[in-house]
Protein backbone atom coordinates (compact mmCIF):
# COMPACT_ATOMS: atom_id res chain seq x y z
CA UNK A 1 0.00 0.00 0.00
CA UNK A 2 1.48 3.57 -0.52
CA UNK A 3 1.26 5.90 1.17
CA UNK A 4 -1.86 8.10 1.47
CA UNK A 5 -3.99 5.75 -0.45
CA UNK A 6 -6.69 3.63 0.85
CA UNK A 7 -5.75 0.12 2.36
CA UNK A 8 -7.25 -2.68 0.49
CA UNK A 9 -9.33 -5.34 1.93
CA UNK A 10 -6.45 -7.73 1.51
CA UNK A 11 -4.39 -5.04 3.31
CA UNK A 12 -6.37 -5.11 6.09
CA UNK A 13 -6.90 -8.53 6.59
CA UNK A 14 -3.16 -9.25 6.38
CA UNK A 15 -2.42 -6.05 9.32
CA UNK A 16 -4.90 -7.94 11.64
CA UNK A 17 -3.64 -11.39 11.13
CA UNK A 18 -0.08 -9.88 11.79
CA UNK A 19 -1.41 -8.65 15.15
CA UNK A 20 -3.39 -11.73 15.84
CA UNK A 21 -1.28 -13.60 18.13
CA UNK A 22 0.51 -16.73 16.65
CA UNK A 23 -1.56 -19.86 15.67
CA UNK A 24 -0.75 -23.14 14.13
CA UNK A 25 -1.59 -23.07 10.44
CA UNK A 26 -4.80 -22.27 9.57
CA UNK A 27 -7.45 -23.60 7.41
CA UNK A 28 -7.20 -22.44 4.00
CA UNK A 29 -11.28 -22.01 4.04
CA UNK A 30 -10.77 -19.98 7.04
CA UNK A 31 -8.05 -17.76 5.24
CA UNK A 32 -10.14 -16.89 2.27
CA UNK A 33 -13.44 -16.79 3.87
CA UNK A 34 -11.79 -13.94 6.55
CA UNK A 35 -11.57 -11.78 3.28
CA UNK A 36 -15.27 -11.92 2.04
CA UNK A 37 -17.80 -9.89 3.83
CA UNK A 38 -18.64 -10.87 7.29
CA UNK A 39 -22.39 -12.26 7.04
CA UNK A 40 -23.24 -13.23 10.53
CA UNK A 41 -20.59 -13.54 13.34
CA UNK A 42 -20.64 -9.59 13.59
CA UNK A 43 -24.27 -9.74 14.36
CA UNK A 44 -26.04 -10.66 17.92
CA UNK A 45 -27.73 -14.00 17.90
CA UNK A 46 -30.78 -11.70 19.76
CA UNK A 47 -31.25 -9.28 17.24
CA UNK A 48 -31.14 -12.54 14.63
CA UNK A 49 -34.01 -14.00 15.92
CA UNK A 50 -36.03 -10.74 16.44
CA UNK A 51 -35.66 -9.42 13.10
CA UNK A 52 -36.61 -12.93 12.07
CA UNK A 53 -39.34 -13.22 14.09
CA UNK A 54 -40.85 -9.41 12.67
CA UNK A 55 -40.29 -10.63 9.23
CA UNK A 56 -42.34 -13.91 9.55
CA UNK A 57 -45.18 -11.17 11.27
CA UNK A 58 -44.65 -9.06 7.82
CA UNK A 59 -44.58 -12.49 5.37
CA UNK A 60 -48.03 -13.16 6.84
CA UNK A 61 -49.86 -10.33 7.05
CA UNK A 62 -48.09 -8.86 3.49
CA UNK A 63 -46.62 -11.80 2.02
CA UNK A 64 -43.22 -13.54 1.94
CA UNK A 65 -40.59 -11.14 0.49
CA UNK A 66 -43.70 -8.83 -1.01
CA UNK A 67 -41.01 -6.24 -1.75
CA UNK A 68 -39.36 -7.95 -4.00
CA UNK A 69 -42.43 -8.76 -6.78
CA UNK A 70 -43.94 -5.09 -6.69
CA UNK A 71 -42.28 -1.73 -6.21
CA UNK A 72 -42.04 -0.39 -2.69
CA UNK A 73 -41.80 3.50 -1.59
CA UNK A 74 -39.01 4.27 0.61
CA UNK A 75 -41.00 7.03 2.46
CA UNK A 76 -43.85 4.23 3.27
CA UNK A 77 -41.12 2.36 5.12
CA UNK A 78 -39.45 5.39 6.45
CA UNK A 79 -43.33 6.51 7.92
CA UNK A 80 -43.42 2.73 9.63
CA UNK A 81 -40.02 3.08 11.09
CA UNK A 82 -41.12 6.47 13.05
CA UNK A 83 -44.20 5.10 14.10
CA UNK A 84 -42.37 2.27 15.89
CA UNK A 85 -39.74 4.49 16.93
CA UNK A 86 -42.40 6.85 18.52
CA UNK A 87 -44.12 3.95 20.36
CA UNK A 88 -40.92 3.36 21.85
CA UNK A 89 -39.86 7.27 22.78
CA UNK A 90 -43.83 6.79 24.66
CA UNK A 91 -42.89 3.62 26.61
CA UNK A 92 -44.30 0.94 25.06
CA UNK A 93 -41.62 -1.53 23.56
CA UNK A 94 -44.20 -3.95 22.50
CA UNK A 95 -46.22 -3.76 19.55
CA UNK A 96 -50.06 -4.49 20.61
CA UNK A 97 -50.67 -6.14 17.18
CA UNK A 98 -47.73 -8.82 16.70
CA UNK A 99 -46.47 -8.79 20.54
CA UNK A 100 -43.13 -8.06 19.02
CA UNK A 101 -40.50 -5.68 20.18
CA UNK A 102 -40.75 -2.46 18.27
CA UNK A 103 -37.24 -2.74 18.01
CA UNK A 104 -37.71 -5.62 15.65
CA UNK A 105 -40.04 -4.23 13.40
CA UNK A 106 -37.33 -1.05 12.97
CA UNK A 107 -34.95 -3.61 11.96
CA UNK A 108 -37.80 -5.40 10.00
CA UNK A 109 -38.63 -2.11 8.08
CA UNK A 110 -34.78 -0.91 7.86
CA UNK A 111 -33.67 -4.48 6.03
CA UNK A 112 -36.55 -3.94 3.97
CA UNK A 113 -35.88 -1.08 2.28
CA UNK A 114 -31.78 -2.07 2.09
CA UNK A 115 -33.26 -5.35 -0.06
CA UNK A 116 -35.62 -3.91 -2.19
CA UNK A 117 -32.91 -0.91 -3.35
CA UNK A 118 -30.37 -3.77 -4.05
CA UNK A 119 -33.51 -5.89 -5.47
CA UNK A 120 -34.47 -2.56 -7.79
CA UNK A 121 -37.71 -2.35 -6.23
CA UNK A 122 -37.25 0.94 -3.76
CA UNK A 123 -38.73 4.20 -5.46
CA UNK A 124 -36.73 6.91 -3.56
CA UNK A 125 -39.61 9.16 -3.01
CA UNK A 126 -37.51 11.33 -0.32
CA UNK A 127 -37.43 15.12 -0.54
CA UNK A 128 -33.77 15.51 -2.03
CA UNK A 129 -31.96 18.66 -0.92
CA UNK A 130 -32.99 19.10 2.60
CA UNK A 131 -30.40 17.78 4.78
CA UNK A 132 -28.77 21.04 4.77
CA UNK A 133 -31.46 23.23 5.50
CA UNK A 134 -32.50 20.51 8.30
CA UNK A 135 -28.29 20.82 9.89
CA UNK A 136 -29.59 24.60 9.61
CA UNK A 137 -32.31 24.72 11.33
CA UNK A 138 -31.08 22.62 13.90
CA UNK A 139 -27.63 24.64 14.54
CA UNK A 140 -30.81 28.14 14.55
CA UNK A 141 -32.87 25.81 17.27
CA UNK A 142 -29.90 25.31 19.60
CA UNK A 143 -28.70 29.05 19.24
CA UNK A 144 -32.27 29.80 20.13
CA UNK A 145 -32.22 27.33 23.34
CA UNK A 146 -28.68 28.61 24.53
CA UNK A 147 -29.95 32.67 24.30
CA UNK A 148 -33.50 31.33 25.79
CA UNK A 149 -30.62 29.95 28.81
CA UNK A 150 -28.72 33.28 28.70
CA UNK A 151 -31.59 35.28 29.13
CA UNK A 152 -33.22 33.41 32.18
CA UNK A 153 -29.46 33.54 33.68
CA UNK A 154 -29.38 37.20 33.56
Amino acid sequence: MTQGSRPTLDDLVDELEAEAPAVPRENPKALVGRKKATLISAVPAISLAWLAEAHMDGAIKYGALNWRESKIKRSDYIDAAVRHILALKEGEDVASDSFLPHAAHIMATMSIILDAEACGTLIDDRVHGNAKALAEVQGRVLEARVRRIEAKAA
